[in-house]
């Protein structure tokens, strides 16, 4: 009988496996959970809050995700509608195309949170850059980085400055070619990344006591710009004149994708 008892085990615990297996195989995230977690959340899949407890391991700048309850008792319903970093950084989610519902496949409306969370930064990222244009315009240097600095996301802040850094250098290199302003381009784009790390102490020294969500931000812009200060020197050291180089083809450069429009 003991025996009998055993091989059902068994037989019981190969098919969790396969259950467990190919709700991984539906979402691949679930394979930074145990099957414990995975199972507590599966169990109660129409509710976001076990979700919650364990979408750190899920994603891993997401600390929350924010949602809307509608109705009342077993007709209650959940729609997830933001992202909640630890920094308390919030990105809301676009209700267009469509809003993520949340439903008993709990496979099903995360893929669907993800290709809104990245529909979200996409659109985040464009109005982020249209308005910068803006701010160049009516603010000086220290007063336009500290206004962005506060009111954008990290993460797009932070893509931003690294593509803006790419156009710098390839803009500068492609001049080498022009007699007249080639000379002078690389060590113009060294002036202005000198003043930009010097920008940000400027921001540092006068709010000591600004919020340790921007000071996280701009202590990260710090360290890679100076990173990109550096990589400039050696360019103007070496003499790099031209995109195609070694030198700036090992670089980690950030680029808009081929027609990737808003």
């Amino acid at each position: 009988m003991l025996a009998g008892l055993n091989k059902q085990l068994e037989n019981i615990q190969k098919q969790l496996n396969q259950f467990l297996e190919t709700k991984r195989g539906s979402f691949p995230r679930f394979y930074f959970l145990s099957n414990d977690d995975l199972l507590e959340i599966i169990g109660q899949a129409r509710e976001p809050g076990p979700i919650n407890k364990h979408i750190k391991k899920i994603f891993e700048g997401i600390h929350e995700l924010g949602y809307d309850e509608n109705g009342k008792g077993n007709n209650k319903t959940y729609t997830i509608t933001k992202l909640i970093s630890s920094d308390e950084e919030i990105i809301e989610l676009p209700s267009t195309p469509k809003p993520v519902p949340v439903d008993q496949r709990v496979e099903g409306w995360l893929n669907k949170l993800i290709k809104a969370m990245q529909e979200a930064l996409r659109r985040g990222f464009y109005r982020f850059n249209n308005e910068s244009a803006q701010f160049l315009k009516k603010m000086g240097e220290a007063d336009k980085m500290w206004n962005a600095i506060q009111r954008s996301v990290g993460q797009i802040l932070i893509a931003s400055s690294q593509m803006q850094w790419t156009l710098d250098v390839e803009g500068a290199l492609k001049n080498m070619d022009n007699s007249t302003q080639g000379a002078n381009s690389i060590k113009k784009i060294r002036t202005i990344y000198r003043k930009k790390i010097d920008t940000y102490i400027e921001i540092i020294t006068k709010r000591p006591k600004m919020h340790r969500k921007e000071r996280k931000k701009i202590e990260t812009l710090v360290i890679i710009d100076e990173h990109n200060r550096e990589v400039i020197e050696k360019i103007n050291l070496l003499k790099v004149n031209s995109v195609s180089h070694f030198e700036w083809q090992q670089q980690l450069r950030f680029k808009r994708a081929p027609g990737d429009e808003q």
